[in-house]
């Protein structure tokens, strides 16, 4: 399996503010453009897993060192370093939110609330993290007795 990754980020945003002498107007921008070749190196990735998922009442819990199918029908992915967590949140209810992380074994100790429509990222592509089975390998996604449909992106190195 080959993984090229581009990763693309855009926000603008125009401001604008009425005066005596017309509008003053202000844009906020920032783009960026990544691009990170196949491989086990540090800024590169050669595993990839994504899926479109419903969690419903009880979490989910994603096994980052080997209970993930690849979406390929290839082997078991095992991701040694941890670089990328990308997740959206579908629904578009008011209080239907994920938490993101924490729970038995997380490799995101720290919980981080994602609101409807909302998107959580988490990239490091040089140092990312080591998951370490049994005590840090579980990245979990709660809705709250919620029914809510989701999008994940997780890329890492396999060595």
């Amino acid at each position: 399996m080959t993984v090229k990754t581009d990763l693309a980020l855009r926000i603008t945003s125009t401001e604008e503010v009425a005066t005596d002498l017309g509008t003053s107007k202000a844009t906020h921008a920032l783009e960026m453009v990544e691009y990170y070749p196949d491989g086990a190196a540090p800024g590169s990735f050669d595993v990839i897993y994504s899926a479109t998922a419903t969690a419903t009442a009880a979490p989910d819990r994603y096994d980052v060192l080997g209970d993930l199918n690849s979406p390929l029908a290839g082997p078991k992915l095992s991701f040694a370093t941890l670089c990328g967590i990308v997740i959206k949140n579908l629904s578009t209810t008011a209080t239907e939110n994920l938490i993101i992380g924490g729970g038995a074994n997380a490799a995101i100790p720290a919980q981080q609330p994602l609101g409807p429509a909302g998107i959580y990222v988490w990239f490091d592509p040089i140092d990312g993290i080591t998951p370490v089975a049994g005590t840090g390998d579980l990245i979990q996604i709660d809705p709250s007795a919620n029914t809510i449909n989701y999008h994940i992106i997780l890329l890492g190195r396999s060595a």
